[in-house]
């Protein structure tokens, strides 16, 4: 079982990051280091895939510095689900989000479990690739450096400091394996392999649809490369700004809020006052950290944080995390996180690539002593959760240097794209998914479905219409808000 906080790190961020700027930054955003045209000869190899004849495979080689084009160079990895139809519109690109997600394994899922609409399957082949650093993408992998034990819950200075210490000889064993690669899988290197990417499918435009994070690869490729920006879903999108303070303190009243909707469901199977249940919980987590209780506490915390980020499931884990609470038996416990463990284990190292995107990205390294300074006020909005998301703002210490730190993005030259948050979404809020749309013009949805992502996973028919209007006739919604039907 993972640690807490590393499963906290792998679903927050984005679970994908940050503020709304008021400037126009069309031309500095990561500003692009290739020609946007699309003379060049590139033609994607495709031939059935492995794990899924019914999937094509194709790799493509990229500069690993895209401004010095003729240098090393690097590998990525694509598979698309052809249309089987005659009237074929173009490609959609897909990006499940992360930063570390697979979007090779997204197209594996989607055609296996036949989740994209036939209208759309009938207009558009479905293309996945993995971004640079990420499993078949030329991968890093530092998972052999990983300390199990390393402080994920910092109850004081002391923590924070221990952190540290270990953190930096991660960080250092990382760095020595892989030198500057590390520093050039940003956001900004993984839009410009999104270009390429669009010119060896030979498409004139780039429809894309991009989950949590990849809605940030939406956004800063709509600044980048407006005049290539064709229809473009962002769905649960991250802020346009990119500060990890920031980002990880927004997410905590949305925590905390859905922490509460949690303890409100013990109503619906006991006397229950939800006001007091909820400090019990808070109380019985608190002692299990000072009592050092390390299993039961991996496997409580695990709990926790699926029912604080998925709400849609949270009264199936109400009961017995009240049973629990009154026996003291975390047995089932541990057999439901297990189960929700095992879905989503993936094979490949996503913690290392999600650092990297996550520090080459933002240029800040805040000290030990400057994270600690946010404690107090961060335990004022979520005692809980608060010392994780610590943690999280501490995610860049001792890391390179940003080579391509991401300004504001903001476009006003871009195509209107659509921009679709969730009421209940803690992961990525609702309002961030309005900083962008004002930032990039978008047209904003608000979803009334419970949980993270929205887009094609039987959550909201009202969602999936609107989207597949856009996708096939350029048809934008013209309601703000989809309940769920």
């Amino acid at each position: 079982m993972q640690p807490i906080f590393q499963r906290t790190l792998s679903s927050l961020f984005f679970v994908s990051a940050i503020v709304v700027s008021g400037c126009d930054s069309d031309d500095d955003a990561g500003t692009s280091n290739i020609d946007s045209g699309t003379d060049q000869p590139i033609a994607l190899q495709w031939s059935p895939c492995e794990e899924d004849s019914r999937l094509e495979c194709a790799s493509l080689e990229v500069p690993m510095v895209h401004a010095d084009p003729e240098g090393e160079k690097i590998t990525l990895a694509l598979n698309r689900l052809p249309t089987p139809s005659g009237a074929r519109q173009g490609s959609l690109l897909f990006n499940p989000g992360g930063p570390g997600g697979s979007g090779l394994d997204l197209v594996f899922i989607m055609a296996d479990e036949d989740l994209v609409p036939a209208a759309v399957r009938d207009a558009y082949d479905i293309v996945g690739f993995d971004p640079r650093g990420i499993n078949k993408s030329t991968p890093v992998d530092c998972s052999e450096f990983t300390d199990e034990d390393i402080e994920d819950y910092p109850l004081d200075f002391s923590d924070l400091q221990s952190y540290e210490q270990d953190n930096a000889l991660y960080v250092q064993q990382c760095v020595d394996k892989y030198g500057s690669y590390l520093q050039h899988l940003g956001s900004a290197d993984v839009v410009d392999d999104m270009e390429l990417i669009r010119k060896a499918l030979g498409e004139s435009q780039l429809d894309f649809i991009g989950y949590s994070y990849g809605t940030r690869l939406a956004g800063l490729y709509a600044q980048t490369y407006p005049t290539t920006t064709g229809r473009v879903v962002l769905d649960a999108s991250l802020p346009n700004t990119h500060g990890a303070a920031e980002l990880f303190e927004e997410q905590l009243m949305p925590h905390e809020n859905n922490l509460r909707l949690f303890a409100e469901i013990c109503q619906s199977h006991s006397d229950c006052d939800p006001v007091a249940y909820k400090q019990q919980i808070i109380d019985h987590t608190n002692g299990l950290i000072s009592a050092g209780s390390e299993a039961e506490l991996d496997t409580v915390g695990a709990l926790l944080l699926t029912a604080i980020q998925e709400p849609q499931i949270a009264s199936e884990l109400s009961v017995p995390f009240y049973d629990y609470l009154q026996s003291g038996d975390f047995s089932q416990l541990e057999t439901i996180v297990d189960m929700i463990e095992g879905a989503d284990e993936v094979e490949f190292d996503e913690e290392a690539a999600q650092r990297a995107v996550i520090c080459a990205d933002d240029a800040a390294r805040p000290s030990i002593e400057e994270v600690e300074a946010l404690r107090a006020r961060f335990n004022e909005q979520s005692d809980l959760v608060a010392e994780l998301q610590l943690i999280g703002v501490a995610t860049c210490l001792g890391w390179p240097e940003a080579l391509r730190p991401l300004p504001p993005i903001a476009t006003d030259t871009a195509p209107e794209l659509l921009v679709i948050a969730g009421i209940a979404d803690s992961q990525t809020p609702a309002q961030w998914s309005e900083r962008m749309a004002q930032a990039i013009g978008g047209r904003y949805l608000l979803s009334e479905h419970l949980g993270h992502t929205v887009v094609f996973n039987d959550s909201n028919s009202c969602v999936d219409q609107a989207v597949i209007d856009y996708l096939i006739d350029g048809v934008l919604p013209d309601q703000s808000v989809c309940a769920v039907p």
